[in-house]
This record gives structure tokens, C-alpha cells and sequence, in this order.
């Protein structure tokens, strides 16, 4: 089972390395393309929409790759959990080395760099989410400052 997780994992890291670049990418053009609208209109909705759409969809690698972590750290009590008396000790050792095994939790990652599991969706696709929102609607609120000045006819470096 643990050979089949790193082989899966090997397989399928580079495309999800590739996904979560790409869908960060949009994320962050979403949120820019958002702060250009007006909050009540049909293209911030649709604007929206899309944001959670892709919010979405690296969330179901993050959870899945949450659930093989926990599904794998729950096969040592399983096994400890079992009837042992009555099992030949050959496979006594046998299980001992699964419990031993599954201390070491199967994990599956993004480009060999982020685990996937809730903790990173958390941590890189909301706070980076978030902070790109932040930086952007600073950046506009200084563009719409500076563009308010320039047309009353003020400098910024000179008020009077």
C-alpha cells in the first residue's frame, strides 16, 4: 500500500504542481478582475462564481490528500485493535511492522513541496488569496487617491 501511495504520488505530483500554479494564477487575476467591478453588477457575480469555482477545485486536493493522510494513521490502531492471541506469531511480527509503519503518515504532495491536506489549503491558497486581495485593493485605493489629486490640479508633493 505505501509503495502504491509514493508511486501515485510520483505519478501525479508535476500535474498537480502544474494545477495549483495555474489555479493560484486565476485566483489572484479573479480577485483583480473583481476589484475592477462594481459589486452589483452581473460580472462581478459571474467573477465570483469563478473564484469559487477554482477555490473549489484545489480544495478537493487538499481534502483528498488530507483523507489518504488520516486513512493512513488509522491502520496502526486498526491493527492493534485486532483479536492477537489467537494469530500465529509469524503474522504477530507482521503486524507489529504495519503498526510500526503507520506512525509515518502517507502523504501526498504538490511538486514535492506542499503537502495537501487542510492545513496548506489554508495556509497558501487562502492567505495567499487574501493578500493578493489586500495588496490589489491598496494598489487601487493609492491609484483612485493619486488619480483624484492629479484632476483637482494638486501635486501630491505639493498640497495647497
Amino acid at each position: 500500500m505505501y509503495r502504491f501511495a509514493e508511486r501515485v504520488n510520483a505519478v501525479f505530483t508535476l500535474m498537480i504542481f502544474i494545477q495549483f500554479t495555474i489555479s493560484s494564477t486565476v485566483l489572484c487575476l479573479s480577485i483583480y478582475k473583481m476589484l475592477t467591478k462594481n459589486l452589483l453588477s452581473l460580472e462581478f457575480a459571474w467573477s465570483s462564481s469563478y473564484l469559487g469555482c477554482m477555490l473549489m477545485q484545489i480544495y478537493l486536493y487538499c481534502w483528498f490528500g488530507n483523507e489518504v493522510t488520516l486513512k493512513s494513521t488509522e491502520i496502526g490502531s486498526a491493527v492493534y485493535e485486532m483479536e492477537w492471541p489467537m494469530l500465529p506469531v509469524d503474522l504477530m511480527k507482521t503486524l507489529l511492522v504495519i503498526i510500526t509503519r503507520s506512525k509515518r503518515p502517507i502523504k501526498i504532495t504538490s511538486g514535492y513541496m506542499i503537502t495537501l491536506s487542510n492545513d496548506s489549503f489554508m495556509k497558501y491558497t487562502v492567505f495567499s488569496t487574501t493578500e493578493s486581495a489586500r495588496a490589489l485593493t491598496r494598489n487601487k485605493a493609492l491609484t483612485f487617491a493619486t488619480s483624484r489629486l492629479a484632476h483637482n490640479g494638486k501635486s501630491i508633493l505639493n498640497i495647497n
